[in-house]
């Protein structure tokens, strides 16, 4: 998406981008319930959110959640350059982030009390559920942003 000199590539790269931070939101909940202790997993999780809420505003014109300080100097930087900073800010944000999580996160190795071989738990996961579920969200999405012009 930085390096996009037609509108179409800037697009298909921010539909990628939008999932990425779809699927961040949701990981990062994930993460977070996963290592809080039970007893305070609603107040931790709470705050993540009131800590996103500021940013679903830049969300909404084609930046992902940023950081204030982020934002901020964004808007310096942006004085003097073109729309592709966005990219490349996340780009540094989250390749920052991942090289954390690489030297960081070591999670213990969760229990198989149903004694499940990895063949069996996949057998289990509803892959044509799944399909249909996205495909369907996506033509209601579709429905509704394409809906209504004459």
């Amino acid at each position: 998406m930085g390096t996009s000199h037609r509108i179409n590539v800037a697009i298909g790269g921010m539909a990628i981008t939008g999932v990425g931070a779809g699927l961040a939101e949701v990981i990062g909940t994930a993460g977070i319930s996963e290592l809080a202790p039970v007893e305070s997993r609603g107040k931790y999780v709470g705050i993540a959110y009131i800590l996103i809420l500021p940013f679903a505003a830049s969300s909404g014109y084609g930046l992902p959640r940023l950081m204030s300080i982020v934002d901020a100097s964004a808007a310096i930087y942006s004085a003097s350059s073109t729309w592709r900073y966005g990219a490349w800010i996340n780009i540094i944000l989250n390749g920052g982030t991942f090289i954390l999580l690489l030297l960081f996160y070591w999670p213990p190795p969760r229990a198989n009390s149903a004694e499940l071989s990895k063949t069996q738990i996949l057998a289990r996961v509803d892959y044509i559920g799944g399909i249909l579920s996205v495909g369907g969200f996506g033509l209601f999405i579709l429905g509704l942003e394409w809906g209504g012009y004459q």
